[in-house]
């Protein structure tokens, strides 16, 4: 099968809709199969890099630690869902992709507190009391999205 051709199943080859049960299995089951990975992978990227060059400006900080936590957040979901264990809920992702993979528990640890950062932007939360690193924050973000592009790639 050809990168970007990939069907809803797992590393094992075990098809997604049999990683879920009740309403859920009954809604992926008449999905198509998603074929637009790489295209968010490649998204995941350029907001990335968006956020390195605007992180010289510290005016910009609450917003860009909401963007990291967006493109975590998104990836997480991706990478479950490539991983045949499909996860939509806000902290859950993470914590499922961060323990399936082996990667810094630093992550799933301190994520509900990044992702404040975004609830504040979208107006559902008081602004933040903790200033978190947004460089620390980017590299955590590197590191979940070079593991989802390492899950696309694997052959299947």
């Amino acid at each position: 099968m050809q990168r970007g051709q990939r069907t809803r199943s797992n590393a094992s080859g075990v098809p997604v809709r049999r990683a879920c049960s009740g309403q859920l299995h009954t809604l992926l089951e008449g999905m198509p199969s998603y074929r637009l990975a790489a295209r968010d992978i490649a998204g995941f990227r350029v907001a990335l890099c968006d956020v390195e060059a605007s992180l010289g400006f510290s005016d910009t900080v609450v917003y860009e630690l909401g963007v990291l936590g967006t493109v975590i957040r998104h990836s997480s979901i991706l990478g479950c869902w490539l991983l045949g264990v499909p996860t939509f809920s806000r902290t859950l992702p993470v914590q499922r992709l961060v323990s399936e993979l082996g990667m810094p528990y630093v992550i799933s640890e301190e994520f509900a507190a990044l992702y404040r950062y975004r609830l504040y932007l979208d107006g559902r939360s008081p602004k933040p009391d903790d200033t978190m690193d947004p460089n620390a924050w980017l590299l955590r973000a590197r590191t979940v999205v070079d593991a989802v592009e390492h899950i696309y790639d694997r052959p299947t």
